[in-house]
C-alpha cells in the first residue's frame, strides 16, 4: 500500500518499520513511516509530512530515511528522531537531489550519494545534442557524528553511483 513499498525489521527493539500510504481529506496522499511492535502486534503512524520514502534505516535513537517531503519532488536524507517524533532534513534548503544512502555501523557515520537536480535535467536536454545521455555528475557525502553538515568524499565525471555499501 505505497509507491515504493518498504521494510524493515530493527532487531534491537523487535519492531518493523515499513511505508505505507495514508489518503487525506483533500484527495492528497503520502507515504509514510510506521512502525509494527512485533510484541503486542500494534502498528503506529510516525509520520505524516512524508510523501515518498525510499530507503528505511533504524540506527539506536534514530530512523535515517532517504524519502521526500510533501510538496517537493526532490529525495533528502532525513532523521526520524524516535524519543520526540520530529523530523530533520539534511540538506533541506540545497539542490542535491540524493539516490543512495548508507551506513556504517562500526564508525556511526550516515553515507549518501546524490547529484545537482538542475544538472540532471540539463543532461536530458543533452540528449538531443549529443546523441546518447550523460548523467550529471555525481557526489558521495558522509555526514560526521552529530552533525548535519556534509563532507564530500567523491565526485564523479558524468558518472552513474550505482549502488553504495559500507565495509570495515
Amino acid at each position: 500500500y505505497s509507491q515504493y513499498p518498504l521494510s524493515v525489521y530493527d532487531k534491537q527493539n523487535d519492531v518493523l518499520y515499513y511505508s505505507y500510504r495514508v489518503h487525506e481529506d483533500n484527495d492528497k496522499y503520502g507515504d509514510q513511516l510506521f512502525c509494527l511492535d512485533l510484541k503486542t502486534n500494534e502498528s503506529k503512524q510516525l509520520t505524516s509530512d512524508i510523501f515518498a520514502i525510499n530507503d528505511i534505516i533504524p540506527v539506536n535513537d534514530v530512523v535515517y530515511l532517504l524519502a521526500a517531503i510533501k510538496g517537493s519532488p526532490i529525495l533528502k536524507p532525513i532523521i526520524y528522531d524516535k524519543a520526540t517524533g520530529k523530523l530533520c532534513v539534511l540538506n533541506e534548503n540545497d539542490n542535491l537531489e540524493f539516490d543512495k544512502i548508507a551506513y556504517d555501523f562500526q564508525n556511526d557515520t550516515l553515507f549518501v550519494s546524490a547529484y545537482n537536480y538542475d544538472d540532471l535535467y540539463k543532461s536530458i536536454e543533452e540528449v538531443s545534442v549529443l546523441g546518447k545521455y550523460l548523467p550529471p555528475d555525481y557526489y558521495i557525502y558522509y555526514y560526521p557524528k552529530g552533525t548535519d553538515k556534509p563532507q564530500q568524499l567523491i565526485k564523479t565525471e558524468r558518472q552513474l553511483i550505482h549502488r553504495m555499501a559500507i565495509y570495515p
